[in-house]
């Protein structure tokens, strides 16, 4: 399945569980433009493992950030709401940021974590487009607009899970 780049990476019965797991292609909501020398981004992918909704995430931001209990993202909706996602993850954001085949941009330092969606925030992000991310390591906040084109990207994949799901 595959729509506007994003797709369906994994939809299977997992054999010790039972469960079944539903998950997207990643793919950046807030990208980094070298040229402007903008190197930061933020890359999400949707989890759905019976019944309940992650958002796995990689924040590739230029200074190497702690990330406590205390760590969000806030997500900015066309309609206005927020959704307020804490970080599942704590640690330090220093992971090697690829670009390319065997590169490393050492411009940024990465941090992946998982951010649990409530079903109310899965069905905002059904509905509305997001507009703005704000990412808030400890002690700072990392403010980026969503392009159009990237400001659907989430409700396509909760889409692409749902059209998987239900099959």
């Amino acid at each position: 399945m595959l729509a506007r780049g994003q797709k369906i990476i994994k939809s299977e019965i997992d054999k010790f569980t039972g469960q079944r797991i539903v998950e997207t292609s990643q793919e950046a909501i807030a990208k980094r433009n070298k040229w402007k020398n903008q190197w930061q981004q933020v890359l999400v992918s949707v989890r759905y493992t019976d019944g309940e909704w992650t958002m796995p995430v990689f924040f590739e931001l230029e200074e190497i950030e702690k990330y406590d209990e205390n760590s969000q993202v806030i997500l900015l909706l066309a309609n206005g709401e927020r959704i307020i996602l804490p970080s599942l993850y704590t640690g330090i954001g220093a992971e090697d940021c690829p670009i390319g085949l065997g590169g490393v941009n050492s411009h940024v330092h990465g941090f992946s974590t998982i951010l649990p969606l409530e079903n109310k925030d899965v069905e905002l992000l059904r509905q509305y487009e997001i507009t703005d991310v704000r990412v808030s390591p400890l002690g700072k906040n990392y403010d980026f607009v969503i392009g159009k084109k990237e400001g659907s990207t989430i409700m396509t994949m909760i889409n692409l899970i749902d059209n998987a799901v239900t099959k």
